[in-house]
């Protein structure tokens, strides 16, 4: 999802590839990247990655999570930076308490945000109205957004990402 959102980012106007800064744990997912974006910033070192960044997207597995913040935390600039977290399931209060501030964002997109058609739900905790409309205008750029409470997140998971899969594959059961 992280190389996705990257790829969409990038075929917008928001940022400008050289803007764009992608780790990952091998160098393979990283040449992937590469060869369609060669301005990217590309990393392995998330530490570094998040350095003098103004939003840092943690695009990894829910498990991975608390795990790859503690990692990052001491080159994290809590009063600066916006955190923006595409793991399902874990809460804006987790992601507050992980990172130490109180600017973070919780999305859900689906895979459709690479070419701009996503449907991306936002929920925020203790955003500033500049925050929250920088982050509707990020996402916008890449589908459609609507903002929910964080409480509804987990209905629009489902509509969003693997209900969608799930309809399809009952109407082709279906239909054959």
């Amino acid at each position: 999802m992280g190389g996705a959102i990257a790829r969409g980012l990038a075929k917008g106007s928001i940022f400008s590839e050289n803007e764009i800064t992608c780790t990952a744990k091998g160098t393979a997912t990283l040449e992937k990247l590469r060869e369609t974006n060669p301005g990217f910033t590309l990393l392995t070192d998330n530490q570094q990655a998040v350095k003098g960044a103004d939003i840092v997207v943690f695009a990894v597995k829910p498990w991975l999570m608390k795990e790859v913040i503690e990692q990052v935390r001491p080159a994290l600039l809590p009063d600066s930076q916006i955190y923006i977290s595409v793991a399902a399931g874990i809460t804006c209060q987790e992601l507050q308490e992980w990172t130490g501030s109180s600017s973070v964002i919780r999305v859900i997109p689906n895979t459709a945000i690479e070419i701009g058609r996503s449907m991306t739900f936002i929920s925020a905790s203790d955003l500033s109205m500049p925050q929250m409309k920088l982050a509707e205008q990020i996402f916008s750029e890449l589908g459609n957004t609507m903002v929910v409470p964080e409480s509804q997140l987990a209905a629009c998971t489902a509509l969003a990402s693997c209900g969608i899969a799930f309809a399809m594959r009952y109407i082709q059961a279906s239909a054959q």
